[in-house]
């Protein structure tokens, strides 16, 4: 039980962590895109 909450904490952690990531490469993409036009 407990090694399975820690990978469960772990997954979810991760998959926070990349949709951080690639939420912040979006707005910066979003904001050089809207500085060039």
């Amino acid at each position: 039980m407990c090694n399975m909450s820690v990978t469960c904490v772990e997954l979810c952690h991760r998959r926070l962590m990349i949709i951080y990531s690639t939420n912040w490469s979006l707005r910066k993409r979003i904001r050089r895109r809207g500085h060039q036009a």
